[in-house]
């Protein structure tokens, strides 16, 4: 009995311990991804100080004027930023919930205002410019 904690094999628990072991590189990685990767405390306050709620406001005003001054349909311009919003929710979908969103259900999600290949193109393009960088180690893992 002396073998098991809690009615499970001793075995479970070793393996993470031996510096050999692949459960050992796991965690080594994971623990150093989490120390480049996690958000730091105060990070909107101390790095991005100047981006306040008038900030925000005052670019998408800009962005409407941008849109109105070269006589853009303003759709079109809610339309990339939709375009952009349903293609990271798919991707956050994908990456962090049990059931996933297909394509055809965000196309029906943004109302069917963009095509399967659109939103595919748009996926790459935001994973491309993260670098593909999704894995944030979370305090389940540990």
């Amino acid at each position: 009995m002396s073998n098991n904690i809690i009615g499970l094999p001793m075995l479970l628990f070793t393996p993470a311990s031996r510096k050999d072991s692949i459960a050992h590189v796991i965690y080594q990685n994971s623990h150093d991804s989490e120390q480049i990767k996690r958000p730091r405390a105060g990070y909107m306050e101390m790095v991005q100080e100047d981006i306040t709620d008038y900030m925000q406001a005052t670019t998408i005003d800009w962005l409407v004027r941008v849109a109105r001054e070269y006589r853009l349909l303003l759709e079109m311009l809610f339309l990339t930023l939709q375009l952009v919003v349903v293609t990271c929710m798919m991707i956050a979908c994908k990456y962090e919930e049990i059931t996933k969103l297909s394509v055809q259900v965000i196309c029906h999600i943004a109302d069917n205002k963009y095509r399967k290949e659109e939103i595919l193109q748009m996926e790459s393009a935001v994973l491309n410019y993260l670098k593909f960088e999704m894995a944030v180690p979370k305090a389940h893992f540990f």
